[in-house]
Parts: structure tokens; C-alpha cells; sequence
């Protein structure tokens, strides 16, 4: 008897056994303590924009309430998510839907029923389920969210490493691109700098920025899964960023100045300096003339007249040199030693005479204009005009300060440009006292029809002349109380009516014996050293 009730407790407790087992087979799995919760601490965002975490804290006394709207979370890849438990409450009912795309192609639809006290349902995910979306099923439905959890597969597996990592280095900037991972699971990449994690990027193109020129960086990649597995880095890329290339300079002008050559442009935004060079060939080959220049000029003083020098000119950025200018050309004219001539014609003129200043130039080829400026002794001397040779006409006389006068000539007509001595302009003096009279060009700037450029002082010339008192009246050599009382004699006649070959009546040449003689005769006697006074 003791046999059969063992073997009868044995049968019963076998078929409890698989009674049990048959049972738990047909029930649904709820949860699963060993899988992972895919929501811990994510962010959980609603459909109208909001979002919060409060929901997937793992604390129910935290929780988030939605009126009239929904949550949506994306797990990343299909089948991933297995189960859930939430803990709501609700004024009236809602929906937990699972799509097997994102909000797209909806493949479980479970009601949530009114619950005005908090509620905790579990249930299984769709298969092929991507994405939940859970809230109120009207617009006036409230539902706040205590809890929620989905639970899925433990992914340990990492995406596959990053490939085809390229980049293009510019100023301070670094340009990356690499292939795009295929994972279905793939959540974002990890760019590293030299080791360190500079950023998370979902998108495989990167642009670094606020780098410092010829510093190089080493740059990698690897990918992240939405489980957080992350792959190994992918290969190194070094990349050096370095300055842009400035513009080319414009404006470019080459100028003959006095015996060089200036060379000016316009210049260039990012330009830290600027080299020019030159050729005596047109388009080179050009040498460096001079570099690091931080101005937009330069004056070239190593030329030989009768060469024509070409230039262009490079604007740097750092070391990063920029397209050339366009090229320019200057040549200093052959005219070897110049000169500004001034010619009195006569050596020595009496007081109150007029007498005669030529201009020329010589040593010289091709002129036709010339700028310069005369003094003269304004004590001495008086200007009285000029008078035009012809091939010439003066375009300007400009009257400076007493005994600075200033004229500007030109050529009228090809066949009038100089090549030889030439005088171009005849002025007219008068004498007003004894003593030497000077007339000096002082500045003088002449051009042809390409360049121009100032005579060297040296070769701006002068001239003089005596100036003399005329005869003594009774032409003894002397003046004398005998010369004014013969003038007194004379006086309000013309000078033909005198004694013209003893006498000398008419001291001031103007044809008539009046006062003025008189006075230029006491003048004479008073500094003349051989007469005492009586005193």
C-alpha cells in the first residue's frame, strides 16, 4: 500500500509539475528581471516638441502629466524592445502603440483604461517593433506617467569601425567625411582630437573649427549603437591646418620718380605682407626685389636709365603666398646729367636797363614739358615779363613771394620736343640797383610723354649780372657837389638839348632831366667815400 500511494504521489506531483509548466507556457512574458531596461534615464519626448526624463527615473513618486498629448520613443532597430511595465493614472482611456517604423506602419495597439488612482500594467512588445507611442486616445484626455519601462535584448555586440576617414585642412579649419555606418541600431559617432573625445555627431561629415595654422591634429572616429556599445577607433588622419591664399593686388602702378622707380598698389584684406619682384623681360623670369614688405609702395633705386623693368607683386597670408599682380613697366629715361640752363646775355647793364634771361634744357631727349621755379635779387632786379619762343607756350606764371616766380611750358607739336640744347622761354629783367643780380632755377621737373622726373640741384643752373650806376654827370669818375649843380643846370630839358658828349645829365635814362636825376645825383654824392662832407 505504501508502493502505490508513493507512486500515486509521485504521478500527482509529475502532473502538477507539467501542469504548471503547460500553464506558464501559455501565459504571456511580463517582464524579464535579467533583461535591460531600455529606457533607464532616457529622455522621452512628446510629440508636440516638450520632453522629460521624470518618467524613466526608476522613481514612482516622480512623474509627468500630459494633457491631450502623446510620447513617442524610438528603440533604433526593429525587435529590439520585448516587454513593458508602466505605471499611469488617466481621466479617461489612452493607447500604447508599437509601429514597426517611426510612428509608421503600426503593428500593436493596447488599451489603456481610465484609472483615476495609479495603475501598473505589463505587457509583451509587438515582434518587429521599433518605435511606442502611449497617451490619452482623446484631446481631452489626461494622463500622467509614473513609470516606464521596456525591456529587451542585452546588445553587447559594437557597430563596425568607422572606414574611409578623409579630410581637407583650410585656414584654422579641418573639414572631415568618412563612410556612413549601415547598422540598423547605429545612434551617433565619436570624434576624437588627439585622443580626446572633442564630439558626438550623428552625421558622418564634421567641420572643426578655431584651430591654430601649422599645428598638425590627429583626428579619429568611432561608432555607438543605441545600446552604448561603442567600436574600436578607426585609422589616424593627420591634418595640418594652414592660412588662405590672399588675393592678388590690384591697382598696381609703376612711376618714374626723380632716378627710381616707385612702385605703389592697392592693398590686399588678409594680406600680412607682400614681395616684388622683378624682370627686365616681360613676364619674366622674375627675381625677388624685395619681401616682407608690410606698405603698399616701394621706390627702386637700382635701375639703370634706358632699361625697361617689369614688376609684379604677391601678397602673404603667413607663409602662404597668393596669385601674382598683373605686370607694370617704368624705364628711366636716358637723359644723362639734365639740365635747366639760365642764360643772361649780357655781362653787365647800368641801372634802369633791361636785359635779357634765356631758359633751355640740354643733355636731355624728348621733352615736352617742363615745371620749375626761379629766384632772382628783388633788390637788385625786377621782373618784367617773358616773352614766348615759339614751339612753346607757357601755360602757367605764378608770382610767389617778391623774387619767386614759377612756370609751367609746353611743347606745341612733336617736331617741338627737346632732344638738344634748347632755349624755350625768353624773360625780361630790369636793373634797379648797382651791385650783382642772380637768377637761379631752384626746382625743376621736366617729362616726356611716359614719365617724368626732377633734375638733380646740381643741374638746375644759374646766372648774373653787374649792375652799374651810369657815368658820373661831368664824367670825372667821381661824384661831386660839380655833377649836381650841372644837373641844376639842365634840369627840365630833355636830354638831347644837352651837353650829351661832356655831360651826363640824364642819370635815370628816361629821356628828360627832372628831379629824379637830381635825387639819384645827391644819392651818389652821399656814398661816395672820396667826397667829405661839409660838416
Amino acid at each position: 500500500m505504501n508502493l502505490r500511494w508513493n507512486r500515486f504521489v509521485d504521478f500527482k506531483w509529475m502532473s502538477l509539475s507539467l501542469i504548471i509548466v503547460i500553464s506558464l507556457i501559455g501565459l504571456p512574458a511580463l517582464t524579464n528581471a535579467a533583461a535591460p531596461n531600455l529606457l533607464a534615464g532616457e529622455t522621452i519626448t512628446l510629440l508636440t516638441g516638450n520632453s522629460s526624463t521624470a518618467m524613466t527615473d526608476g522613481d514612482e513618486t516622480t512623474s509627468y502629466t500630459m494633457s491631450g498629448q502623446q510620447f513617442l520613443y524610438d528603440f533604433g532597430v526593429q525587435g529590439k524592445a520585448k516587454s513593458y511595465k508602466l505605471t499611469y493614472s488617466s481621466n479617461g482611456e489612452g493607447r500604447f502603440y508599437t509601429y514597426s517604423g517611426v510612428r509608421t506602419g503600426l503593428n500593436g495597439n493596447t488599451t489603456l483604461v481610465a484609472s483615476s488612482a495609479k495603475r501598473t500594467v505589463t505587457g509583451t512588445i509587438s515582434a518587429g517593433a521599433r518605435s511606442i507611442v502611449i497617451g490619452g486616445y482623446t484631446s481631452t484626455t489626461a494622463m500622467t506617467i509614473y513609470e516606464i519601462e521596456i525591456y529587451g535584448e542585452n546588445d553587447t555586440t559594437p557597430p563596425s569601425v568607422p572606414s574611409g576617414l578623409t579630410g581637407v585642412a583650410g585656414d584654422t579649419v579641418v573639414n572631415l567625411n568618412w563612410v556612413p555606418n549601415s547598422e540598423t541600431d547605429f545612434k551617433h559617432y565619436n570624434l576624437y582630437r588627439d585622443g580626446v573625445l572633442l564630439t558626438s555627431v550623428t552625421r558622418s561629415t564634421y567641420v572643426d573649427t578655431g584651430l591654430i595654422n601649422k599645428t598638425t591634429y590627429k583626428y579619429q572616429i568611432s561608432a555607438v549603437d543605441t545600446s552604448g556599445n561603442e567600436s574600436s577607433l578607426s585609422e589616424a588622419l593627420n591634418l595640418t591646418p594652414v592660412a588662405s591664399a590672399p588675393e592678388s593686388p590690384s591697382g598696381l602702378t609703376a612711376t618714374v620718380v626723380e632716378k627710381s622707380i616707385l612702385i605703389s598698389w592697392t592693398a590686399v584684406n588678409n594680406a600680412d605682407t607682400y614681395t616684388i619682384y622683378r624682370s627686365t623681360e616681360s613676364g619674366g623670369p622674375y627675381s625677388i626685389l624685395s619681401s616682407g614688405l608690410n606698405g603698399t609702395s616701394f621706390k627702386d633705386s637700382e635701375v639703370t636709365p634706358g632699361v625697361e623693368y617689369y614688376y609684379v607683386v604677391s601678397a602673404y597670408n603667413e607663409d602662404v603666398k597668393g596669385t601674382d599682380s598683373k605686370e607694370v613697366s617704368a624705364t628711366i629715361p636716358q637723359n644723362l646729367n639734365p639740365i635747366l640752363n639760365v642764360t643772361i646775355n649780357e655781362e653787365s647793364v647800368k641801372v634802369n636797363e633791361l636785359f635779357t634771361s634765356y631758359i633751355s634744357l640740354k643733355n636731355v631727349s624728348d621733352i615736352y614739358a617742363e615745371d620749375f621755379t626761379l629766384t632772382y635779387n628783388a633788390d637788385l632786379i625786377e621782373y618784367v615779363g617773358f616773352e614766348e619762343i615759339e614751339g612753346y607756350k607757357v601755360f602757367s606764371e605764378l608770382k610767389g613771394t617778391k623774387g619767386i616766380i614759377r612756370f609751367i611750358v609746353a611743347s606745341q607739336g612733336e617736331e617741338y620736343g627737346i632732344n638738344k640744347e634748347t632755349n624755350f622761354l625768353k624773360i625780361i629783367f630790369k636793373a634797379k640797383a648797382i651791385g650783382t643780380g642772380t637768377v637761379d632755377a631752384i626746382k625743376c621737373r621736366v617729362a616726356d610723354t611716359i614719365n617724368e622726373y626732377d633734375i638733380d640741384e646740381v643741374g638746375c643752373m644759374q646766372d648774373s649780372v653787374i649792375i652799374k650806376g651810369p657815368d658820373d654827370v661831368n664824367r670825372s669818375g667821381s661824384y661831386t657837389l660839380v655833377d649836381l649843380a650841372i644837373g641844376g643846370f639842365y634840369f627840365g630839358k630833355t636830354a638831347a638839348e644837352t651837353d650829351t658828349v661832356n655831360h651826363v645829365a640824364d642819370q635815370v635814362a628816361d629821356g628828360n632831366i627832372n628831379n629824379d636825376d637830381l635825387v639819384y645825383i645827391v644819392n651818389q654824392i652821399l656814398i661816395n667815400p672820396n667826397y667829405e662832407p661839409n660838416m
